[in-house]
This record gives structure tokens, C-alpha cells and sequence, in this order.
């Protein structure tokens, strides 16, 4: 199923990226890359899931603007680098994805885009424009990626279709070095709008009507008129037990705007996102599924344990536009 739907939009696939987010996968990956990752001189890193090598060209850009900062290349698109010792320094991206038309994809882009002369057809690219840079391969098991030989791991937006994650975090770790950090970026089944309370993001329950008015009656413009409503929406029942009631009008009011945001956030998904891939692309059945796709996926809590499980330390998430997207973050030791 997986491996049909990006056989259908590899060619559209990043245009409708633009269409689906209004431009902020952009936003995202630039804050994943220079904010989050911040590559550095010589760094092994590999995208996995990496498609067409959105996210990798970012990483390679950044490593050679490193290199060429420190003296280890020459400034100049595709001179070598200042000696033979230097070579030995320089950093290196790999893309790996399962989907062999996304990377056909990736590799055309490099071998034509002229903006990409430098970062991958030099003499000695940082992302190479062949089966080398852009391979298929499987995240659950990176075959053919030695053990402790990456300085860092990124995947966006390609964890939500890896039938195991279990199997792909345990990948992840095998090939990072001690100390490499992984990364990854991943649209939220449940948004999040903060206002200054401390509760974690994503920790409150699915939206229900008794919810909202449990809400409402904490907020000081509202006043408790609205437990009559919330008793009528059966606040007190069983299947309400393990509703997270606000202690404090921030938390009601944060919790009234993530309703609010979850409402336009499901509506936009449901109802736009698989028009737009019709219209676009001619293919709205594969854009319902990478919308049903983001639904599936753990929320926060349970996909922070999961990267715990696999051995990974300091695990962290940092949400994003309202924790519509949120990347996990964690460290190997």
C-alpha cells in the first residue's frame, strides 16, 4: 500500500507539500536542519525516508558551507578539496528510501538542478548523484550501513508510514555513533496551543463535548454556568473517567483553543488535503491515506517511550505551529 501511494506522488510529491502546509514544510525543515541539527565540518549523516532528498540537500548544503568555512574546500563550485589530508575530513549524506521512484526522483534533481552543481556533482560531492547517495533501502533494518558510522540520523515525515518503528529505532541506533543524535520530524495526530501553562503538550484526551464545557466552566469569563452544560454532556460518566479537567484558567483556555485548533486541523486534513491532491496531482486517494497516515501515529508520550526503549537518551519533542508537526528528538551514548 505504502510503497503504491508513493509510486503515485513521487513526481508531485514536494509541490504538493507546498499546497498541503501552504509553504511551512519549508519553515519546519529549515528549523529542523539549522536550528535543531546545525551540521557541522566533516559530519556523516543519513535521511532516512529521505524521498527525494528535500531535507538531505539542506544537511549536505550546510556541511559544505562548514567545510568551506574552515579551509578544508576550496570556495569555488567543484574544485577539490586544499590537499589529500583534507579529503579524509570531509562530511558526507546519504539518502536511503524504500521507494525506488521518489529517489529516481531525488537523483534526476541533482544531476539537472544547476543550484546543486556544488553539493552534488564536485569533485567530491557531499551528496552524491547516484545509487550511492540517493539508495534504496529498508528503515527497519539499513542494510548495508555500517554499525557507529553515522554522526547523525534525521527522518521527516516518513516515520508515520514504517510499518515497525520499533524495528527502525533499533536501525537508528545501530548505525549512529556514541554521541549521534537522531532526529525526527513527524506530523502530530493532535495539536497542541500553549499559552504559558506547564502541562505537557499532547497530554490532554481526545476532545469531547464534555470536555469543552469542563473547560469553559474554569474560565473566569464564563463562570460556573457551564457545569449544567458539562453534566448534560455527561462529564461524570464512565466513558469520560480519565478526562483531564483544567486546574486553572490558562489550562482552560488552552484547552478551548487546541479544540478550537483540532476542529480546522481535521476539517483542513479530511476535507481539503485529498481535494487538493485530486486537483493537483490527480490523486486524492493517496493523499486521504498520508492524511489517515498522521492519524495512526503515536502521540508524543508514546512515541518518546518508544525512542527510550531503543536506547536512546535525553529524548525531548518540540512542537511546532501549534504541535501540528513536532520533532523528536534523542541522543545515543
Amino acid at each position: 500500500m505504502v510503497l503504491g501511494v508513493f509510486n503515485n506522488v513521487a513526481t508531485n510529491y514536494d509541490v504538493m507539500n507546498d499546497f498541503m502546509s501552504a509553504g511551512m514544510h519549508r519553515l519546519w525543515k529549515r528549523h529542523l536542519v539549522n536550528d535543531m541539527l546545525r551540521p557541522f565540518a566533516g559530519q556523516k549523516h543519513i535521511d532516512v525516508a529521505g524521498g527525494t532528498g528535500d531535507v538531505a540537500v539542506r544537511v549536505a548544503r550546510a556541511i559544505l558551507d562548514a567545510e568551506r568555512a574552515e579551509g578544508l574546500r576550496a570556495a569555488k563550485a567543484g574544485a577539490a578539496p586544499t590537499s589529500e589530508k583534507n579529503k579524509a575530513k570531509l562530511g558526507q549524506v546519504t539518502v536511503v528510501d524504500i521507494n525506488a521512484a521518489m529517489l529516481a526522483e531525488g537523483r534526476r534533481r541533482a544531476i539537472n538542478d544547476a543550484s546543486l552543481e556544488d553539493v552534488c556533482r564536485s569533485t567530491y560531492p557531499v551528496l552524491r548523484a547516484d545509487e550511492e547517495g540517493y539508495a534504496e533501502g529498508n528503515a527497519e533494518t539499513l542494510d548495508g550501513v555500517p554499525d557507529e558510522s553515522m554522526d547523525s540520523y534525521t527522518i521527516a515525515f516518513g516515520m508515520r508510514n514504517v510499518p515497525r518503528r520499533d524495528l527502525a529505532l533499533a536501525a537508528a541506533y545501530r548505525v549512529l555513533k556514541p554521541g549521534g543524535r537522531f532526529l525526527c520530524m513527524e506530523f502530530s495526530p493532535h495539536v497542541w496551543v500553549s499559552l504559558g501553562s506547564k502541562q505537557p503538550p499532547y497530554a490532554l484526551p481526545p476532545i469531547t463535548p464534555s470536555a469543552l464545557a469542563a473547560a469553559a466552566s474554569n474560565l473566569p469569563f464564563v463562570g460556573p454556568a457551564a457545569a449544567a452544560a458539562a453534566n448534560a454532556a455527561g462529564a461524570g460518566s464512565a466513558a469520560n473517567a480519565k478526562m483531564v479537567v483544567p486546574s486553572s484558567p490558562t489550562q482552560a483556555a488552552e484547552l478551548l483553543a487546541t479544540s478550537v485548533m483540532q476542529l480546522g486541523y481535521d476539517a483542513y486534513s479530511f476535507g481539503v488535503v485529498p481535494s487538493l491532491g485530486a486537483a493537483v496531482a490527480g490523486d486524492a486517494e493517496s493523499y486521504q491515506y498520508l492524511v489517515e497516515s498522521i492519524r495512526r501515529f503515536p502521540d508524543a508520550t508514546t512515541f518518546s517511550e518508544m525512542v527510550r526503549a531503543a536506547g536512546f537518551v535525553n529524548v525531548r519533542v518540540t512542537p511546532l505551529t501549534g504541535g501540528i508537526v513536532a520533532v523528536h528528538s534523542a541522543i545515543k551514548l
